[in-house]
């Protein structure tokens, strides 16, 4: 870590590039594909330990919560290129 500098100035300083999404509505799209990619890393796991109905249970979880996520993204205002 560089002398001067606090944690704060580093995730303000990641915030602030050009790789940071900057709307709410490309934050929900992100935290959507990690759900769908926890769900079927969720699935393989269970299976390749022979739980797979557990593993079922755990995923539809996973899976309502996806379903409500995309509700709520007409609700996000228009989209958006960035």
């Amino acid at each position: 870590m560089e002398p001067g500098s606090s944690r704060r100035d580093r995730l303000l300083g990641f915030l602030s590039s050009p790789l940071a999404p900057r709307n709410p509505r490309s934050l929900l799209i992100w935290v959507m594909v990690l759900l769908g990619a926890g769900t079927l890393a969720l699935l393989g796991f269970a299976a390749s330990a022979g739980f797979w109905m557990l593993g079922v249970t755990l995923a539809a979880r996973l899976v309502f919560v996806l379903i409500l996520a995309a509700a709520v993204l007409p609700w996000l205002g228009p989209r958006s290129g960035g």
